[in-house]
């Protein structure tokens, strides 16, 4: 254990080596923006190596819980948390992270409202699928890991997640970027009124009105809709509204 942040924490393992460390003042970042300078608050009591690095003064000062119901999982976990100088708490304590286990359905109501609790949550997937890392973000995950990956990985994502970065594999990463609009793909052809069709649609306009102040009929103005809308690869208003953003016409107005 290379640092602990409470009297209690310290009188469990031990404590420090007074040879080896200094005892400093922490700061503890801003919880509403990860990694960033934020608002400093001290945080007295933190004792870190010499070299005070800005990684190990981030761990210092955050408490983590971990949201699974395997007591010998939580243990390894909040092993690996204490020694990369984090404060593991129970999820009560209104932690500033979670490591919450995600299974499908009955994960997914805790993750949401752990996120909107206002903490830095990382999924841990049973089943590390590309579907399974979307539906995690989805849900409001700042980042995501495989629930058999070593503890130490799962802290580093954890890590990761709190710089406001995340930590994927290469495969998921091929997957997820494959939904989206390739620069390599041919861009459709869609003229300057349709355009504005779509620029119409995207601010709330209904197809009525739309077609009122286009001078088309509803049933002739939907007709032509779905056509831009097969050449844009889409089915529906909310697709072609994405998919015209992704594609950037929406800002050509």
């Amino acid at each position: 254990m290379k640092r602990h942040t409470r009297d209690k924490y310290q009188a469990q393992f031990g404590g420090p080596d007074p040879g080896n460390h200094t005892h400093v003042t922490a700061v503890q970042l801003d919880r509403g923006c990860p990694g960033s300078k934020g608002t400093k608050t001290p945080f007295a009591g933190s004792t870190l190596p010499h070299d005070g690095s800005v990684d190990d003064v981030m761990a210092a000062s955050r408490t983590v819980a971990v949201a699974e119901t395997a007591a010998s999982f939580r243990r390894g976990v909040d092993t690996a948390l204490g020694n990369a100088g984090y404060l593991p708490v129970a999820i009560e304590d209104s932690p500033d992270a979670v490591l919450a286990t995600l299974r499908f359905p009955e994960g997914c109501e805790t993750v949401t409202k752990l996120v909107a609790s206002g903490a830095v949550v990382v999924a841990l997937l049973p089943d590390p699928t590309p579907e399974a890392h979307a539906h995690a973000y989805e849900h409001g995950a700042a980042g995501t890991v495989d629930w058999n990956a070593d503890p130490e990985e799962i802290v580093a994502s954890l890590h990761t997640a709190l710089e406001g970065r995340t930590r994927l594999p290469i495969e998921v990463t091929r997957v997820l970027a494959s939904e989206w609009p390739s620069l390599h793909a041919p861009r459709p052809e869609i003229d300057e009124d349709e355009v504005d069709w779509l620029v119409a649609l995207a601010s709330g306009t209904t197809v009525a009105r739309l077609a009122d102040n286009t001078g088309y009929s509803e049933r002739a103005l939907f007709r032509k809709l779905h056509d831009v809308y097969d050449r844009l690869g889409v089915t529906s208003r909310a697709e072609a509204i994405v998919a015209a953003e992704r594609l950037g016409l929406l800002d050509e107005e």
